[in-house]
């Protein structure tokens, strides 16, 4: 069984969120199965609450998971993105490096608009 690293940099619900992608990805998880609930995984993993809340957001923005009201998280056909998202509060120059990819390069583009008047 896959594990939380306390000792690791990368934040616990990033840790839970690839253990839980690798699951639905290989097909522990099958498509519309609902995921374990907040509480289950809390226990499961010693996480807090509001952790496993961070890791399903996660998943629903990537398109792993999706939620349905009173009922949980259930497992989402994961589609092909042609986009990236970066979230928290860091810069993705900075996530990325934190991840250990140092060839990352950034262009920057400015787009200059004139008005009409």
């Amino acid at each position: 069984m896959q594990t939380i690293q306390r000792d690791s940099p990368i934040p616990y619900y990033e840790q839970l969120y690839e253990i839980l992608r690798d699951r639905i990805l290989r097909g522990d998880y099958p498509v519309d199965e609902r995921l374990p609930s907040e509480l289950e995984l809390g226990r499961d993993f010693n996480l807090s609450r509001t952790t496993v809340r961070q890791t399903l957001s996660k998943l629903e923005s990537e398109g792993l998971a999706r939620k349905v009201a009173r009922r949980g998280f259930f497992v989402s056909e994961p589609e092909k993105s042609t986009t990236w998202t970066v979230q928290g509060a860091e810069g993705f120059l900075e996530s990325q490096m934190r991840h250990g990819e140092t060839g990352v390069k950034i262009k920057l583009m400015i787009l200059q608009l004139k008005l009409l008047a």
